[in-house]
């Protein structure tokens, strides 16, 4: 979900954004639009083709768009999402490691092993 409101929020991947403010997906839908469809679709909708027959990519001014397979898709918004997703995934370790470290100084604090 998390990925998914990123994609949905406002905030631009160029540039790279710091992932330090909790993404509010626009107009708080997890939604995009459907050029094939002309119509407003769920990210999760059942019926949804996404991830088989197009995949959603994000344009430099940051709205959604979507492709139908290499040819149509766009190199630059590509390689935008790539690099912001490798900058998110990057961000949330981090974040999973203090935590992580944390937790356990926690547990030594109130004389708790922690489970391995």
């Amino acid at each position: 979900m998390h990925v998914v409101d990123e994609y949905c929020s406002n905030t631009p991947f160029v540039p790279v954004p710091t992932f330090v403010a909790r993404p509010i997906p626009a107009n708080g839908l997890r939604q995009f639009y459907s050029w094939l469809s002309n119509v407003w679709e769920s990210w999760f909708g059942v019926h949804s083709k996404l991830g088989i027959d197009y995949a959603i990519y994000r344009t430099v001014s940051g709205r959604l768009e979507w492709g139908i397979g290499a040819v149509t898709a766009r190199a630059v918004g590509l390689m935008a999402d790539l690099t912001a997703m490798k900058a998110l995934r990057t961000t949330r370790t981090l974040d999973f490691i203090k935590l992580e470290a944390r937790l356990e100084s926690l547990a030594v604090e109130e004389h708790v092993r922690p489970r391995i």
